[in-house]
């Protein structure tokens, strides 16, 4: 049957692009659309900004409470940091209790106010669960910060160093 083959076909197609614990859509995925995005970022004059978001004490509530804990609180912050995102912004989980969020068409303000969404739904999470977990989160904005792919996910990574080392959350850029 040629419509359950199909259906078959698109199952496989969305398999490919989401991780299959959140249902983010995963690494390989990002590696496909980032081209596209900064190339619509340069065609539309707009600034594009990537934020990489990591879970703090994770590992502690993994080790605690076990791996099955950690899996359901993944998913609630996956589904969290979707819900303080726009529809137009992308979310992918990089690894671990890690996510990335690409915000298309966004300032520096924008970026603090998506940002700080992020992070209260996540406390938010935290309250209900009754656990200690927050937030961390480094970005790099292009073109301010880099224009190729491998040196803005550098740029947000040494961000969330500073951001996590620092103590602040939230930080942008690598100074």
């Amino acid at each position: 049957d040629i419509t359950e083959r199909k259906r078959a076909e698109e199952a496989l197609a969305e398999q490919a692009v989401r991780d299959t614990l959140t249902g983010l859509y995963n690494r390989r995925y990002f590696n496909q659309r980032i081209g596209e995005e900064i190339t619509r970022a340069d065609r539309n004059r707009q600034p594009l900004a990537i934020l990489l978001c990591d879970l703090d004490h994770f590992k502690t509530i993994n080790d605690t409470q076990g791996h099955q804990v950690g899996d359901d609180i993944l998913k609630v912050a996956a589904k969290g940091i979707q819900q303080a995102t726009r529809g137009i912004d992308l979310v992918f989980r990089w690894g671990g209790d890690e996510m990335v969020v690409v915000l298309s068409e966004s300032t520096r303000e924008g970026v603090l106010i998506v940002a700080q969404r992020i992070r209260e739904k996540i406390r938010e999470i935290s309250v209900k669960a009754n656990l200690t977990l927050d937030l961390s989160i480094g970005v790099a904005l292009y073109p301010e910060h880099a224009r190729s792919v491998d040196d803005l996910i550098r740029i947000a990574d040494l961000a969330l160093y500073i951001a996590k080392k620092n103590g602040d959350k939230i930080h942008i850029g690598a100074e």
